[in-house]
């Protein structure tokens, strides 16, 4: 919509190369699976979410040890930079999004938009 306010959001592209070729290794078809993007976004209270798609959700799709166990890693390390976050004190709103909860939030974009 041309003139339309939008809150402030961003979409960072945060792939390993390292862990992204392990999935790959471990099925080719993995790539538009991979939950590369994290989301930072505030909202109309002007309290800025982090946001990741949490990796165990999207992966558990590919039904392989090695996935699962790249998930948890990958996991792990997002944790770790939200504690981060968390600890600098600046943003307010910090979690992982599990599959089913984007699922129910996009249902809900859905019906708004009607």
């Amino acid at each position: 919509m041309q003139g339309a306010r939008v809150r402030p959001y961003r979409i960072l592209g945060a792939c390993n190369p390292m862990l992204a070729h392990r999935a790959l290794t471990a099925d080719p078809q993995i790539g538009l699976l991979l939950p590369c993007n994290v989301v930072v976004r505030e909202d109309d209270a002007a309290v800025v979410h982090v946001e990741f798609m949490d990796p165990g959700a999207v992966l558990e799709l590919v039904d392989k040890a090695e996935v699962t166990s790249l998930a948890s890693e990958v996991k792990q390390r997002l944790e770790r930079v939200m504690a981060a976050l968390a600890s600098a004190g600046r943003y307010g709103v910090l979690r992982a999004v599990s599959a089913r909860e984007a699922r129910r939030l996009k249902a809900l974009g859905r019906k708004s938009a009607e």
